[in-house]
């Protein structure tokens, strides 16, 4: 399995506040009472995007995530998807199947992520178990059960 960066780092600040748990997987902004539905890593605009495994992959365009890919693939026996967003370029044609480590995208600041300093530029990153789950965290599991939690640094 492909890290979806090269450099995998947990974004630290949330709108100018240092909160990197609000970045994580889970029940993690507003003091645990609103979810956080994947990662959110620190990646400047024009950072490389890359596939975590072979798969299909296909675009989206949403108000709140932007410009995303869905990368579907399968891991342990079930068919699970990497969801990308706040993207600013698709590097390759879609739909189409990818490799694992392609560069598939260019990470930006599309959707929700337009009114956020510059500075937190990221990719959200999330695994979901189904192409296009609600709100919350339904359909979703964090991403280190499938990536490991040795691929990224999240400075406490």
């Amino acid at each position: 399995m492909n890290a979806p960066l090269d450099n995998m780092q947990i974004r630290t600040n949330q709108f100018r506040r240092y909160d990197p748990i609000s970045n994580t997987h889970g029940m993690v902004r507003q003091q645990g009472h609103r979810p956080h539905q994947g990662w959110d890593l620190q990646a400047g605009v024009g950072t490389p995007v890359r596939a975590v495994a072979n798969g299909l992959v296909w675009a989206k365009q949403s108000k709140d995530y932007g410009l995303s890919l869905i990368l579907q693939f399968d891991a342990n026996g079930r068919t699970l998807y990497a969801f990308y967003a706040h993207l600013s370029e698709i590097t390759v044609n879609v739909p189409c199947s990818v490799q694992e480590g392609t560069v598939i995208a260019r990470s930006g600041m599309s959707g929700n992520a337009k009114s956020i300093p510059v500075a937190e530029a990221h990719l959200h990153f999330e695994i979901r178990t189904t192409p296009s789950p609600g709100k919350g965290l339904g359909g979703r599991i964090d991403p280190g059960e499938v990536l490991g939690y040795q691929y990224y640094v999240c400075p406490l």
